[in-house]
C-alpha cells in the first residue's frame, strides 16, 4: 500500500485536531516544542563559535579571524 506524500503532509498537519474539529492544545504544544527543539539544535554549533573566544587555529593563523 503506497501513500502519497501529500497524504502524509496532511496527516502531519492535522495532528493536532481531534476527529470532532476542535485543537488538542497538548499536542499543538509538543510540535512547536519540537519544532522549537530542532532550530536550537540547528543554531547551537553558530552560537558556541560566536560565544567562544580565540582558539589555536586563531593564534597560529592570523590571516584566517
Amino acid at each position: 500500500m503506497c501513500i502519497k506524500r501529500q497524504d502524509q503532509n496532511a496527516a502531519l498537519t492535522n495532528l493536532h485536531k481531534k476527529p470532532d474539529g476542535t485543537v488538542n492544545k497538548s499536542t499543538e504544544y509538543a510540535v512547536i516544542f519540537i519544532a522549537l527543539l530542532f532550530i536550537f539544535f540547528e543554531c547551537l554549533p553558530v552560537f558556541v563559535k560566536l560565544m567562544s573566544g580565540r582558539d589555536a587555529y586563531c593564534l597560529l593563523c592570523p590571516s584566517a579571524s
